[in-house]
């Protein structure tokens, strides 16, 4: 059986997708797989199982990407076709079935709600990002972890007792107006230091792209080396993956790697401002958000509204009430910091 699967060039979205892809593999677990995907989140399904060929494809000026990717797929019998872009070109491929999305089939919930009712699913899949042995290997003695901390190379956490909590940050995001003030999380990570009872020997493991680091420089300063772990820049996203599952916890605004930190299944909690959390909240039992005081409707409403030059619209999210989140986060999934 051949799968063609077509999924979103943004991270969050794709990772969003990996769910029903699971869902495909296990319900046709003979069959070879084709996924194009855009190319900063292309890197998620290098490992995914059965995969016969990787397309990215970038966005073009009047559509020329579709074109090229159905040139690419064109002259192949597929036995499924699931696009979740809900492109024209999956009408004009030889394929014995066909899923699209269509806005008809968004009922207005979560994303991955939707995309579990796409394919008719009485439940949500689980996001699942597939990594190998080596990335936990790798990812251990970049991070100094010492053997009692390892992790299995399946996505599963060995039975130790840790002496410390690890907690990783995600303090960009993909524009400005969804970035809480650096200065907040200096003074949360304050906060969380100063409470050892609840965080015992606190370190702080920061995550990101490249284009971010110049965001995290002032934060660099204000603490002694050995309290931060700085990847920031320096991993791909299979090696993040692997980074998060050997940390007790997640706090960063909405962006892609907030919701691969839901997908890692610990304990994550995002920072939501001028987006919509009940439709992208990090999705998972661990999972959890706060939002700004000020309601989306008005932030994106407000004068001189520009979602790519507005400066951040998440000031009015206190580090106090962002704190008593975290607090609360912990105490539901205690065994996580044991």
């Amino acid at each position: 059986m051949r799968l063609l699967f077509i999924t979103s060039n943004r991270i969050g979205d794709a990772i969003l997708s990996t769910g029903i892809l699971n869902y495909l593999l296990e319900t046709y677990p003979s069959s070879k797989i084709t996924i194009a995907v855009g190319p900063l989140a292309a890197p998620l399904f290098q490992e995914v199982p059965n995969l016969e060929r990787m397309i990215p494809f970038e966005k073009q000026s009047y559509g020329k990407h579709w074109f090229r990717l159905w040139g690419a797929t064109l002259f192949k019998s597929w036995d499924l076709v699931v696009d979740v872009r809900g492109s024209l070109l999956s009408y004009f491929l030889w394929t014995k079935k066909r899923t699209i999305w269509t806005a008809q089939k968004d009922k207005g919930g979560h994303r991955a709600e939707a995309l579990a009712a796409l394919l008719d699913l009485a439940s949500v899949p689980t996001p699942k990002v597939w990594v190998n042995a080596d990335h936990y290997q790798k990812i251990k003695e970049l991070m100094g972890i010492s053997q009692e901390t390892e992790k299995r190379g399946k996505n599963e956490k060995k039975d130790v007792k840790r002496k410390e909590t690890l907690i990783a940050l995600g303090m960009g995001a993909n524009w400005r107006g969804k970035i809480w003030p650096l200065e907040n999380f200096s003074r949360l990570v304050k906060k969380i230091k100063a409470n050892a009872e609840l965080f015992p020997n606190c370190r702080f493991l920061l995550l990101g792209g490249p284009d971010e680091r110049p965001l995290i420089e002032p934060f660099l300063k204000e603490f002694q080396k050995e309290e931060i772990i700085d990847l920031m820049g320096k991993l791909d996203l299979l090696m993040v993956f692997a980074a998060l599952k050997n940390t007790d916890m997640f706090i960063g605004n909405d962006s892609g790697l907030m919701h691969l930190a839901a997908a890692a299944e610990i304990p994550t909690l995002g920072l939501f401002g001028p987006s919509r959390p009940e439709h992208y909240r990090p999705w998972g039992e661990k999972s959890s958000y706060v939002t700004t005081d000020i309601p989306y409707e008005k932030l994106v409403s407000g004068p001189g509204y520009d979602s790519k030059t507005t400066d951040t619209l998440m000031d009015s999210l206190s580090v106090e009430k962002v704190f008593e989140n975290v607090k609360e986060l912990r105490k539901k999934f205690q065994k996580e910091f044991s």
